[in-house]
């Protein structure tokens, strides 16, 4: 027969004691977090979020400087406007007056030399790539759903505040660093604390020309933040303009959570661009793309579950489970709620062995 251990304050305290004993006896070993997706997920936007987290000093460590976040704001902003010029012609549309014809010629010759771009070049050519903004030919094909070309998510964010950047006094702000868009090369380490023990989170390039590296980071993973974009069931890679990005990141993911590496790794889904993803079923229907979804294409719930099973049932492992969530990454406070739910869960495995 089982007797129940008297609790008492003394002895609560007793086995605090006793717990903090046995940690301070052993060496914690580092909890690896292994951030991976495809390009264009979202998965360097959580990388960042997670490190606004943590204290003061690891911020500070690990934030570009002030002048590296507005030199990259520019060149998102002209590379996002480039890209609209680039593309009136899939639409068989061009500039029908001299005006814009001229101003879209400076704006791309700046564009060709976008490692020099600096406050002051940006305020000269700003008048120019606010009027081709505006221009009527440019309007109708970012807001056209059927998309030839890809973006930035967040240039119309970047358009609309192009007159706060152009203050002398201009400081960018967490939602600039969060938007701001740079290609993720080779593989970014950060290392923090989270109640003694200590993390390394590991976040790689997701071009498919960046993958060969991946497997540098594979060893003794202790859990992967498997990131994947819900709004690009319509969208193609950018390395060669005809993969779908779906399928893409779909495979990625099954060869993933499937791998001998990760057999003892837990393993995170994140769903990403659930804001977008809302608006753009509306007006892309998602059995055009996914033509195996029988669901109402107006629907939400329907749409997003759709997906979220593809990516759980490519899991083989019965003794793996893929924990999942719908996220937004710009949205810092219920990303907080996400990653404060996997610290804490790691950190109860560690107690349990203790």
């Amino acid at each position: 027969m089982c007797m129940r251990k008297e609790t008492t304050p003394e002895s609560v305290i007793s086995r605090k004691i006793d717990y903090e004993i046995k940690k301070d006896s052993q060496t914690l070993s580092t909890m690896k977090l292994l951030l991976l997706g495809g390009g264009e997920s979202g998965k360097s936007t959580i990388f960042k979020q997670i490190i606004s987290f943590q204290d003061e000093n690891t911020k500070k460590e690990y934030t570009p400087s002030t002048d590296s976040i507005t030199k990259n704001i520019f060149t998102n902003i002209l590379t996002s406007i480039q890209t609209l010029i680039n593309s009136l012609s899939l639409y068989q549309l061009e500039f029908t007056n001299d005006s814009d014809k001229k101003a879209s010629e400076r704006v791309l010759s700046v564009c060709e030399q976008l490692e020099n771009i600096n406050q002051s070049i940006f305020q000269a050519i700003a008048v120019d790539i606010k009027a081709l903004w505006a221009n009527e030919h440019i309007q109708s094909i970012f807001n056209n759903p059927k998309r030839l070309y890809l973006i930035n998510d967040s240039s119309e964010y970047f358009f609309s505040n192009i007159d706060r950047f152009l203050s002398s006094s201009f400081k960018p702000n967490q939602t600039d660093f969060l938007r701001v868009r740079v290609k993720t090369t080779g593989i970014i380490e950060a290392d923090f604390t989270v109640e003694t023990v200590p993390f390394k989170i590991i976040d790689v390039g997701g071009q498919k020309n960046q993958r060969r590296k991946w497997i540098h980071c594979f060893q003794n993973i202790t859990c992967v933040l498997f990131v994947t974009s819900l709004n690009d069931y319509d969208t193609v890679l950018e390395e060669d303009g005809a993969t779908s990005r779906f399928s893409d990141s779909l495979g990625i993911f099954t060869e993933m959570v499937n791998s001998q590496w990760f057999l003892q790794s837990a393993f995170v889904l994140f769903l990403n661009k659930v804001d977008l993803f809302k608006e753009k079923i509306k007006k892309v229907p998602l059995n055009q793309h996914l033509t195996d979804f029988q669901g109402r294409n107006d629907s939400y719930n329907e749409c997003s579950t759709f997906i979220k099973d593809k990516f759980i049932t490519a899991n083989k492992n019965p003794s793996k489970f893929v924990y999942h969530h719908f996220t937004c990454a710009l949205d810092s406070q219920a990303i907080e709620v996400v990653f404060k739910s996997i610290q804490d869960t790691l950190l109860s495995d560690i107690v349990s062995v203790l």
